[in-house]
């Protein structure tokens, strides 16, 4: 099951199964790499727009653009995890799409300004106010969204962990908790 809980403080929790979103779009594109069980950048462009379109009930400023400011390009990569699990990471190459920022504007800030990679973390920053502040909480499949899902934050936290720790809200005092879950044998 491909499930996302979206808590909304002081208002409510929240579910989204992609599931019909990625089934209904597979005609649309590919959602997956031979080599890989991940979604690649497509389903996780899909995923975002999901997850905007539920924020934007209590969040309306978000921009209704999901890859405003975004190319995407059918690029030549390695093989994926499963690819690897079998030694086959380096013999493998497969067409995947490729989602990235058009430009980077160093005074309209789209950087992370704090990446830990050895406990996963990462923190961005797009300095609009109008935009929520979210931790996203998630396994391998979330870590692809990172750069879709902190285009609609006002500060974004990602924190690759199984579960919700108190001292991580607190710290961020967030005003959405994404928590990201997926079961890799539906």
């Amino acid at each position: 099951a491909i499930i996302v809980q979206v808590a909304i403080f002081a208002a409510q929790v929240d579910f989204i199964d992609f599931r019909p979103i990625l089934t209904a779009s597979k005609e649309k594109g590919q959602l997956f790499t031979p080599t890989d069980f991940h979604w690649n950048d497509f389903s996780c462009y899909l995923a975002a727009k999901a997850l905007k379109d539920k924020l934007r009930h209590w969040f309306p400023a978000i921009n209704t653009e999901p890859d405003h400011g975004m190319k995407t390009e059918m690029k030549k990569l390695a093989g994926g995890e499963l690819a690897e699990r079998l030694g086959l990471e380096g013999l493998y190459s497969e067409e995947k799409p490729v989602y990235s920022e058009i430009h980077i504007d160093p005074e309209n800030s789209h950087h992370y300004f704090f990446r830990n990679k050895k406990d996963g973390i990462f923190l961005k920053k797009t300095d609009n106010d109008d935009y929520p502040d979210i931790l996203f909480l998630h396994d391998s499949f979330g870590e692809r969204m990172r750069p879709f899902v902190s285009r609609f934050a006002n500060r974004s936290m990602f924190i690759w962990q199984p579960r919700i720790r108190k001292s991580n809200v607190e710290l961020f005092k967030p005003d959405v908790l994404i928590e990201n879950i997926v079961d890799e044998l539906c």
